[in-house]
């Protein structure tokens, strides 16, 4: 039976909400299977390979071995400060409207494109 290290799960998931992340943003965001992580999300006590850790420790911000430090009673180690909550929202709702404009810009180059087709522009009185 696989012994479960309740503080591993506990890290692993609250760091993946902090970021927002889905498992499955998280899988695509490693380069892994979503099953692939289940161990570690469901905090599976164990030697983990790199392959493995290295992928989800960038994602998360932490060093390489930090999965380490907290299966030996630790805490991860953030590589740099992360943006606080708040400003991550912030950024995901600027982004959001960004893409609105950009899908908006790119409809009324469509329309001028169909109208220049429909009604030719006629040569001025001047040329």
């Amino acid at each position: 039976m696989t012994e479960i290290d309740p503080r591993l799960m506990a890290f692993v998931e609250k760091r993946r909400r902090e970021l927002g992340l889905s498992p499955t943003d998280l899988a695509a965001a490693t380069g892994l299977t979503v099953q692939g992580l289940l161990p570690l999300r469901k905090g599976h006590r164990r030697a983990y390979q790199h392959r493995l850790t290295d992928p989800v420790c960038r994602v998360f911000g932490w060093t390489p071995d930090s999965i380490e430090r907290i299966l030996a009673g630790g805490k991860p180690v953030l590589l740099t400060p992360s943006p606080p909550v708040d400003e991550l929202e912030e950024l995901r709702g600027r982004v959001a409207t960004l893409e609105a404009q950009v899908g908006l810009l790119l409809e009324v180059s469509n329309l001028r494109a169909e109208a220049d087709e429909l009604w030719p522009r006629r040569p001025s009185a001047d040329g």
